[in-house]
């Protein structure tokens, strides 16, 4: 995408596309979107590095495509959800051979463990502070 833009030497990517639109619809699919990285496994997930891409492209190319509470939002969700783990219910009683953990361990997980995804997820929460 910041090819495109770069060969036609155009500024105005409205007349393309409704870039607040597509973004809302991007970030939308960020936080439903199941990742397929694991913890301890180097296995890249590419559709979320490339979710997380295109909401650093365009957030880079206009700016002003979100209101400040969206981006306030959007910042959170990087944090909260692709980067750490926030969101922790304790658990009742000691923990012994016969719990369960796997239920707790997924609901919990933050979707960024590859080197790439975690850069990528930063890298929009820079472009996030940059704006």
């Amino acid at each position: 995408m910041p090819q495109y833009f770069d060969q036609i030497k155009f500024d105005d990517s409205k007349k393309i596309f409704e870039t607040a639109q597509l973004i809302t619809e991007t970030i939308r699919k960020l936080q439903e979107y199941q990742p397929t990285e694991k913890r301890n496994s180097f296995v890249e997930d590419y559709t979320l590095i490339g979710w997380l891409e295109v909401i650093s492209i365009l957030i880079e190319r206009n700016p002003d495509c979100l209101e400040k509470s969206e981006i306030e939002n959007l910042a959170k969700v990087i944090l909260e959800t692709c980067l750490f783990s926030l969101n922790f219910d304790p658990i009742d009683g000691h923990i012994t051979q016969n719990v369960d953990l796997e239920p707790l361990e997924k609901k919990n997980i933050n979707k960024c463990h590859a080197k790439e995804s975690v850069q990528a997820a930063y890298g929009l929460l820079m472009t996030i502070c940059k704006t």
